[in-house]
């Protein structure tokens, strides 16, 4: 008698929140979490600068892909957000205020 034990469960995988910057910067953006119950074989950035890149004024959508050894995989996103505080960014001379 044999017994064959199959994975079909996905990996867990829990991204940080939407992350607010004040103003354009280098950032290091909180680690992304991720187990399984078997086995992680592979975890990568799918989409997205990498932490510790320049964040410009926009909004940057990050994605992650986590793999397990049976080849079920799991992403998740989250946005880093870049609200510049300086209410004159942008104002060119000769402008009214």
């Amino acid at each position: 008698m044999s017994i064959t034990v199959q994975d079909k469960g996905l990996p867990f995988i829990v991204c940080p929140e939407n992350q607010v910057l004040g103003c354009p910067s280098n950032f290091n953006f909180p680690a992304v979490n991720y187990y399984d119950f078997c086995s992680v074989a592979n975890m990568q950035q799918i989409e997205g600068p990498s932490s510790g890149s320049f964040f410009t004024d926009a909004e940057t959508n990050l994605v992650f892909k986590v793999t397990d050894v049976s080849g079920n995989t799991n992403t998740c996103s989250f946005k880093v957000i870049v609200q510049n505080a300086n209410p004159f960014a942008g104002l060119v001379l000769n402008d009214v205020v």
